[in-house]
C-alpha cells in the first residue's frame, strides 16, 4: 500500500477551551480520581475483552498515564468508531483511547495527544482474491465497490484518489467487514493493516489482499 499515516492514541474533550480551562479540568478529574474513556472496539488499537476489560495500544497508554495523573479509576465505555469525536464532544466520555489520524477537521473539534505510533494501509478482500484488488488506487478506475467504517480516514484518502462516491460503502463498525465483504457487497475493505489483517483471521471466507 502507498499510504502511511501517523495516529495519535489520545484526545481531550476540551478542544475549544483556553490552557487554563483544561488544567482545571484536569485539576477535576485527578480530585475525583475517576475518568470515563472511550475505546471503538477496534483490535489491535483498542478493544474489551469477553470480561469488559479494556486491551489494545490505546488503553494500555492511558492506563500508565492515568496512573502517573493519581486518576486510579476508570470507566470504559465503547462506541463505534464515528461516534468517539461526537460523544467526546457531547461530554459522554472524557477522553478517547482509539487510534486515530490526527487530520485538521478533527484538529477543529478536540485536542490529541502526541502521535504514539503510525501505520500503513490494508485491504480486506473475499478469499482468493478474485477481482486481484492489491491497493487503493485500484479502485480509481472501473467499478469495484470499497467498504469504509463511518468516521474513518479511508473516506479521505479515497476522496483524494477520485473514487467514485458510489462505489464507497459506509459501514457501522470493523464487525461487519467481513460479511459486508463476502457476500459482495463490497468487493473489499479499507482499513489500516494491522485491522484487516485481524480480520482476515477471523473467518476463512477473507484474506489480506
Amino acid at each position: 500500500m502507498s499510504f502511511f499515516r501517523k495516529l495519535p492514541v489520545l484526545s481531550i474533550a476540551l478542544a475549544t477551551l483556553s490552557a487554563p480551562a483544561l488544567a482545571a479540568d484536569l485539576s477535576e478529574l485527578q480530585k475525583k480520581g475517576t475518568i470515563r474513556i472511550a475505546v471503538a472496539n477496534e483490535i489491535p488499537y483498542g478493544y474489551t475483552d469477553l470480561e469488559g476489560n479494556a486491551k489494545g495500544a490505546g488503553p494500555e497508554v492511558i492506563q500508565h498515564l492515568m496512573k502517573n495523573l493519581g486518576i486510579e479509576k476508570i470507566e470504559w465505555q465503547t462506541t463505534n468508531f464515528g461516534s468517539l469525536i461526537p460523544g467526546l464532544r457531547a461530554d459522554r466520555f472524557d477522553v478517547v483511547a482509539a487510534e486515530m489520524a490526527i487530520l485538521p477537521q478533527r484538529c477543529d473539534q478536540v485536542l490529541f495527544s502526541e502521535p504514539n505510533s503510525s501505520y500503513g494501509e490494508g485491504l480486506l478482500v473475499a478469499k482468493g482474491n478474485p477481482k486481484n484488488l492489491q491497493s487503493y488506487e485500484d479502485f480509481k478506475s472501473g467499478n469495484h465497490k470499497v467498504a469504509i467504517m463511518a468516521g474513518a480516514d479511508q473516506l479521505e484518502m479515497m476522496q483524494e484518489l477520485g473514487v467514485d462516491e458510489s462505489l464507497l460503502v459506509t459501514i457501522s463498525a470493523n464487525a461487519d467487514a467481513i460479511s459486508t465483504v463476502a457476500t459482495g457487497r463490497a468487493d473489499a475493505y479499507a482499513a489500516t493493516g494491522l485491522t484487516a489483517a485481524e480480520l482476515a483471521k477471523q473467518s476463512d471466507k477473507v484474506e489480506l489482499a
